[in-house]
């Protein structure tokens, strides 16, 4: 079946009364098409729009999604899904205060996505967790352009492992991620979790985030010609209690157990303590790179392995520095 929409409103659709889920604005699943041109789908529950199948495919032009609620099992109300080998092409659409994700791309989906801004994704309400712009995972690929995601929580960019997984961002705006409310930790712009081998961010802006402007854990991929600038503190306590150890996380670029990552040609200014930090056997490629201000230029916790050439250091009070005690907290978990 196909279903062509023009300039249509789709507001406060309602839970199913029994169970409490469910409520999209629109679901697009076994094979459909659906193509929307200029739309509006506001206050609905779980998602705005879900695509969900392969064969599906989902089409969306200069189309707002935005104060999606949460549904009641799983109290997730996010902006846009695409899942289990659906398809989606998306061109100036903006998701905006939705909650626990803007746009997820799961299990074996492939979205294009150009000209598409994500803003301020509020965390899940039972817990206040999570929050991130764009999640992707599950072997699922995501291409984005020319794109901005501001003032989510958690990450503006996460991306997990579980298959294949990739993601591919040109000419990208990161700016402002705040932290998970749940932890006082993260905030960061871009996080590849463990099995993403294949992420790419290129010539992109990452601008006043949280804790880390890209991280890597367990993760391989590529930052080039991007500026990272200005990334802001995040105290975190380590262990939890009240009492506990307390560190000011604030770096540009951090490999925890990275496998493979290769940072070229990029600007990394005014972190306040590392401008890379890698953490615990990672292997990292720093080429061409501009560090200024900070603590350090490149710092390495444990075993991690850097090949570093053709970069300059400006400003920072070592320009390198073994096992400088700057600990990172665990890992981000993504949604289920």
């Amino acid at each position: 079946s196909v279903f062509v929409g023009h300039r249509i409103l789709v507001e406060g659709t309602l839970p199913e009364e029994l169970s409490g889920d469910n409520g999209e604005g629109l679901h697009v699943q076994v094979g459909a098409r659906a193509e929307v041109l200029a739309g509006r789908f506001t206050t609905g529950r779980q998602a705005g729009i879900s695509a969900y199948g392969a064969g599906t495919h989902l089409g969306l032009r200069e189309v707002l999604i935005d104060a999606t609620g949460a549904d009641k099992s799983d109290d997730v109300g996010t902006g846009l899904e695409i899942g289990l080998g659906a398809t989606a092409d998306l061109v100036g659409v903006l998701l905006h205060g939705n909650h626990t994700a803007g746009l997820t791309v799961t299990a074996e989906a492939s979205v294009r996505a150009v000209g598409l801004e994500v803003l301020a994704t509020l965390p899940r309400k039972s817990d206040q967790v999570a929050g991130m712009g764009v999640q992707v995972g599950g072997g699922a690929r995501l291409e984005l352009a020319g794109s901005a995601l501001r003032h989510n929580h958690m990450a503006g960019l996460l991306s997990y492992g579980d298959g294949p997984t990739m993601v591919r961002a040109v000419g990208v705006l990161i700016a402002d991620t705040q932290l998970e409310v749940d932890s006082d930790a993260f905030g960061t712009g871009a996080y590849a979790l463990a099995g993403v081998k294949n992420i790419e961010l290129r010539h992109s802006l990452l601008l006043r985030n949280r804790s880390a402007g890209v991280a890597f854990y367990e993760a391989s991929g590529l930052v080039e010609g991007c500026a990272i600038i200005a990334t802001a503190g995040a105290t975190y306590r380590f262990g939890g209690a009240t009492d506990a150890l307390k560190t000011e996380l604030s770096d540009g670029i951090v490999a925890h157990k990275g496998l493979d990552v290769r940072m070229e040609h990029n600007v990394v200014v005014d972190q306040l303590r590392a401008g890379l930090l890698l953490v615990d056997n990672a292997a990292v490629t720093f080429r061409g790179n501009r560090s200024r201000g900070g603590l350090y230029g490149v710092a390495t916790e444990g075993n991690g392995a850097v090949t570093a050439n053709g970069n300059l250091f400006e400003g920072s009070s070592k320009n390198r520095a073994g096992d400088a005690g700057l600990g990172v907290p665990p890992a981000p978990v993504p949604l289920p």
